[in-house]
């Protein structure tokens, strides 16, 4: 990626933009335990909500959101959290 620091989510996309608007996906996700329990400790959060954020992000890149721009970042921070509070919604349903 060309940056020389630590992140906590890559996507490694193999489908092609086309293959994504037929419902075709196929990606990895590489998350590090290591980053969440970092940010957790510095955000106040726990690891498994870290762990969800990284997973949300993922995804999200992978389904072609980006977040080099700022209007970008605000764009996926929105559908990061909406899809955060959904999944903890089920959760507490479990």
């Amino acid at each position: 990626m060309g940056k020389d620091y630590p992140t906590d989510c890559l996507t490694f996309l193999y489908s092609d933009q086309n293959s994504v608007s037929k419902r075709v996906l196929s990606a990895d996700i590489a998350i590090s335990a290591e980053m969440a329990i970092d940010n957790s400790q510095y955000f106040k959060t726990n690891v498994k909500q870290e762990l969800l954020l990284y997973i949300i992000h993922g995804l999200l890149h992978a389904l072609g959101f980006k977040d080099t721009k700022k209007a970008q970042k605000q764009i996926m921070r929105k559908k990061e959290q909406e899809f955060l509070a959904k999944f903890n919604s089920l959760i507490k349903k479990l």
